[in-house]
């Protein structure tokens, strides 16, 4: 193997007498050979480069960024490649679970991922719910649940009204939905039992009065039938 060193030395005129004595660079190959330049004679001055191994680098891991390092001694190294290799933990990425809070309704979704390099990807998980579709609730004499504990609507959930639920429908003193009836069927008035120009409902019905009551300044006539007075 040549290689290039460079070395000093105390040049002369070829003829060997007198002249300036100078230094001079020269280049030395491995073997001691030189380029003198013309009509110059040299005593050369050896300078011995130590050779030395290429140095091996080492690696270190840190997380997920791995750093080669070299330390190099000085010297002549030969050309080459020198490789070192290393073991970088893995782990798979975590595949979330999915909880249910049937209490508050909040979905929680958690993954608890292992340390080491993960490659990149994406992970899901699905939770299946349980769920009720549209429902149109009818009024009855007993209670229905519209909705079940724990289900989650996929519907429209209904209570049907009814344009007859109304006060006059309803017996008197009877409450249906928080609609307090006033129908009442056990009254017997007819129209001449009621003055003229009032109304009342009997039976269900409206009915306007009929009866005439008069006044001539001594005698009161009252229909039959309108007062009833006990001896």
């Amino acid at each position: 193997m040549e290689f290039d060193v460079i070395s000093y030395a105390i040049g002369k005129n070829s003829a060997g007498s007198g002249g300036d004595v100078t230094v001079e660079s020269i280049t030395f190959t491995q073997n001691g050979n030189y380029d003198a330049p013309s009509g110059k004679t040299y005593s050369p001055v050896y300078v011995r480069v130590p050779e030395t191994e290429q140095a091996t680098p080492v690696l270190t891991v840190n997380g997920a960024t791995v750093t080669a390092t070299a330390t190099q001694e000085a010297g002549v190294v030969e050309a080459g490649v020198k490789t070192a290799s290393t073991t970088v933990e893995t782990a798979r990425q975590a595949t979330p679970t999915i909880s249910v809070n049937t209490e508050t309704g909040v979905i929680t979704a958690s993954a608890t991922q292992s340390a080491g390099y993960v490659v990149a990807g994406t992970k899901s998980a699905t939770e299946q719910l349980s769920t009720q579709a549209a429902v149109t609730i009818t009024p009855t004499t007993s209670d229905q649940t519209a909705v079940a504990a724990n289900k989650y609507t996929v519907g429209a959930v209904t209570v049907a009204g009814d344009a007859d639920l109304v006060a006059g429908n309803i017996k008197s003193g009877v409450s249906v939905f928080g609609v307090t009836g006033t129908y009442t069927d056990d009254a017997d008035a007819a129209a001449a039992n009621i003055l003229a120009g009032k109304t009342a409902y009997v039976a269900g019905a409206k009915v306007t009065g009929t009866a005439q009551a008069s006044w001539d300044g001594n005698t009161l006539v009252i229909p039959e039938g309108l007062v009833t007075i006990n001896a």
